[in-house]
């Protein structure tokens, strides 16, 4: 009994993470904006976008940005919006997509 209320203590977090991600990014079929319209925002604003794939909702984003920085960012697909990454500070990531070397997860 305690090794059930233990696996369920350590699962039911994952659960409410993916509740909270797919609210993030809950955006109506015809609301979307294209990849492409993300990426000429991206792309004027001096990043290079190295790829671009929906994750809950989201788009989430591998690039570097103008000064060098490697960055995974989430955008809401609707109002092409920065959303975080994962940790809520903002998309630097130690790995910049396809490829890229870095510090990992």
């Amino acid at each position: 009994m305690k090794t059930h209320l233990i696996a369920l203590a350590l699962v039911a977090p994952l659960f409410a993470g993916q509740a909270l991600a797919s609210e993030k990014c809950a955006v109506p079929v015809g609301s979307v904006q294209s990849k492409e319209a993300l990426q000429q925002k991206l792309e004027t604003e001096g990043w290079q976008v190295r790829r671009i794939k929906i994750e809950g909702g989201c788009y989430e984003v591998y690039a570097v940005k103008a000064d060098g920085t490697r960055m995974e960012s989430e955008f809401n697909s609707a109002t092409l919006q920065d959303q975080g990454d994962e940790a809520g500070e903002g998309g630097e990531a130690g790995e910049a997509g396809e490829g890229g070397e870095g510090a990992g997860n």
